[in-house]
């Protein structure tokens, strides 16, 4: 009779193998390894200095630090110029300056402009020009002015408190079209007091970026990369998750965070098609002590979220982008550092 005894190092061997079988294996890190992406490119002919932009309906407005026309209206996908449009100049349908900021937009082709210190505009990106659809002054709170806009016509911003010296933290808030707060969260933003020759100053610092899909609000902080999904459909700032660093506010003011504005990775933008969120990872190296624009280096990844708020993939970029769009699965880059001659394009999907 055969023996039905396998000797002691092969049995240990297979309960080896065995056991390990039977455990879960370890989640992998969908951001561990890069895919690179390599741009097409479309070239820009008009002359334009942008400084931030938002794709609204089927059009990419480009805000440009110009005082005869501060925003241009190319069409997607294929970045085709339509117009210019909103002078500078403080008139009832002018900005007061050139610094307006995007504060939401919408599949229909409106957007909401902030024009700092003084009022909110909607604005749509029509066949010719913009159509100037409603304001709101954020000076004043009259309730009579507030007539209704759309139910998810809110934003968030950050409140930082006066800080005459060392640190204190920001407020995450949630507020309607005209001004009013609807909610607020603590954040892991904070405002600082520095001083540069002899001069002292007030600083934000590890600042959020955001962006919408439907009733989803994203938020990136610029230092730490932690991103944050909140759900809005009950009008307020209600976390449904969060990823990447956990460092509580009051060790961040502790730390040495303007002293590296300049270098290491620093998290510019996120963005949304309305199907996923894309975060924009610049990786900074300054070759000089002074940090000229001339002197700093830097390369790019895209980091994938699901509407969820669950990583997806890492995607390198073959050229470095200050800023980006997306729309309908396809990535739109440019490059602050240099002339707005071309925007990149990326399609993640591979298509």
């Amino acid at each position: 009779m055969k023996s039905s005894v396998l000797p002691l190092a092969a049995a240990s061997l297979l309960a080896a193998l065995s056991f390990t079988a039977c455990q879960p294996s370890a989640p992998q890190d969908p951001f561990a390894r890069a895919e690179l992406l390599q741009a097409d490119s479309i070239r820009i002919e008009q002359i334009l200095s942008p400084r931030t932009w938002t794709v609204a309906g089927d059009r990419a407005i480009v805000a440009s630090l110009s005082q005869d026309s501060v925003l241009y209206a190319y069409r997607l996908p294929d970045f085709e110029y339509l117009y210019s449009g909103l002078r500078a100049g403080g008139g009832p349908d002018e900005l007061s300056n050139i610094y307006g900021s995007f504060l939401r937009s919408y599949p229909d082709g409106t957007f909401v402009l902030e024009d700092y210190g003084r009022r909110n505009m909607i604005l749509r990106a029509a066949d010719e020009d913009f159509d100037l659809l409603r304001t709101a002054s954020t000076r004043t709170k009259d309730d009579r002015d507030e007539i209704p806009v759309p139910s998810d016509s809110v934003y968030a911003a950050v409140d930082y408190p006066p800080c005459e010296q060392g640190s204190a933290p920001g407020r995450l808030l949630l507020q309607n079209f005209y001004g009013r707060t609807l909610d607020s969260a603590a954040c892991r933003s904070f405002v600082t007091t520095l001083t540069h020759e002899g001069e002292r100053f007030s600083m934000g610092m590890n600042w959020p970026n955001f962006a919408y899909a439907g009733q989803t609000l994203a938020l990136v902080y610029y230092e730490t990369g932690r991103v944050e999904f909140y759900d809005l459909s009950r009008g307020k700032l209600s976390l449904k998750k969060a990823a990447g660093d956990p460092t509580p506010v009051e060790e961040l003011m502790e730390s040495d965070l303007a002293q590296r504005s300049f270098q290491g990775v620093k998290y510019d933008a996120i963005v949304s098609d309305g199907k996923y969120f894309y975060v924009l990872a610049n990786d900074y190296r300054c070759t000089s002590p002074q940090p000229d624009p001339s002197n700093i280096r830097f390369t790019s990844c895209l980091l994938m979220y699901s509407r969820q708020g669950i990583p997806l993939r890492k995607y390198a970029l073959d050229h470095p982008a200050s800023d980006i769009l997306a729309y309908r699965g396809t990535i739109y880059a440019y490059n602050r550092l240099k002339d707005f001659e071309q925007v990149y394009v990326y399609r993640p999907d591979g298509k």
